[in-house]
């Protein structure tokens, strides 16, 4: 009888654990479901405004680089102190060609 009743309680406890596990793994995947969405629309939500920022960059430093082209001696100087601010944090965004223009100018 001890032994019917050992296996009873090892089956019994067996039973529970597997219970236990699968409503575990059963709200983890509840989970997931409920919250990957929302990871998601984060991700592109960075994603969209990280790249803008780079575009905004871009823009800003073509529209910098043209009117250092038009600029006098005088002008250059100031738009060289802008561009050496502006642009020093932010110089990896910039296109191989910008980053040579950007170098040049700076150097000087």
């Amino acid at each position: 009888m001890k032994i019917i009743n050992f296996v009873v309680a090892m089956v019994l406890g067996f039973s529970a654990a597997v219970l236990i596990v699968g409503s575990l793994y059963a709200v983890s995947y509840a989970a997931y479901n409920y919250f990957s969405p929302r990871y998601v629309a984060v991700d592109n939500k960075v994603f969209h405004s990280s790249q803008q920022y780079t575009d905004g960059i871009r823009r800003d430093f073509a529209d910098m680089e043209q009117s250092y082209a038009m600029a006098s001696k005088d002008q250059k100087a100031a738009l060289v102190a802008v561009m050496r601010d502006r642009f020093s944090s932010s110089r990896e965004l910039l296109s191989d060609n910008e980053k040579d223009f950007y170098d040049r100018v700076v150097s000087n």
